[in-house]
């Protein structure tokens, strides 16, 4: 078999051709190519990365303020609990404050009527023991209470002893040398003759004798001079009498006292 060399050499010829056209016009392009499309596709993984990296920043960043905003709820909500105990404790202080002001009004009033009450009282038994003892004595001893009232006190004046009698006259001179002889009653010209002789009998003829009627007071007579006083009358007697009304007032106050501060408890109870 020959070798025909020439088409050898052509066919070389043309395969070397063929490489270089391909290489030139396909092979370059299609390397070129490549390079283009690793490079997008790079790209496009630069740019994945580059956003993936954004979003893990961006879920760190809504993480961060999701937690800074629960956060603060916390605080508003602790914040709020704080002054809603405040206000509650406030409102619960001016409430007893309240209380505390209507009860001692309260009291006072009571108070007032108490001391109102029993002054009517006194003014009240006074004339009465006054009425009664004047009938009394007028039908047993056919004597006038008036009477009977300064004689007492008269009697009293004898008894002292000598300094006390000084003292009375002394306190007399420092008052205007003036002795006033104060009574629940209109005394009689000569009721007032004999307790002005005994007066001057007993502390001085020099001493002015005054007289004046207090319808108001306890039945009785006294002597007033400056920083002394000599008295008899129903005053004891009526003491006793106010120191009693006073205990059923004041045991009719603690029951009432104690509904209140029962009430009072039960409202406190209630606010808390």
């Amino acid at each position: 078999m020959l070798i025909d060399w020439f088409t050898v050499a052509a066919q070389i010829v043309n395969f070397l051709i063929l490489v270089f056209l391909l290489k030139h016009f396909l092979y370059d392009r299609i390397l070129h190519a490549m390079d283009k499309r690793e490079e997008r596709i790079q790209n496009r993984l630069d740019e994945a990365r580059s956003k993936e990296k954004e979003a893990e920043q961006e879920t760190e960043s809504l993480r961060r303020e999701r937690a800074e905003l629960e956060k603060q709820r916390d605080d508003i909500l602790a914040e709020a609990r704080d002054e809603a105990g405040k206000e509650k404790k406030r409102l619960v202080r001016e409430a007893r404050e309240q209380v505390q002001s209507m009860r001692r009004s309260w009291q006072e009033s009571l108070d007032r009527e108490k001391s109102a009450f029993t002054r009517e009282l006194r003014r009240m038994a006074g004339r009465e023991v006054y009425a009664v003892c004047r009938k009394a004595l007028k039908d047993l001893a056919d004597a006038e209470v008036e009477e009977q009232m300064v004689q007492v006190l008269l009697e009293h004046l004898a008894g002292l002893d000598r300094g006390e009698r000084d003292d009375m006259a002394e306190a007399a001179r420092t008052d205007e040398n003036r002795i006033t002889v104060r009574s629940t009653f209109e005394m009689p010209a000569g009721l007032k003759q004999k307790a002005t002789r005994e007066i001057h009998e007993h502390l001085g003829d020099d001493i002015e004798v005054k007289y004046e009627t207090d319808e108001d007071g306890a039945p009785g007579v006294e002597l007033r001079m400056k920083g002394r006083k000599l008295a008899w009358g129903f005053e004891d007697y009526l003491d006793d009498l106010e120191q009693e009304a006073k205990r059923v007032i004041e045991a009719e106050a603690e029951k009432d006292e104690e509904g209140t501060m029962q009430e009072e408890k039960q409202e406190n109870q209630e606010m808390t």
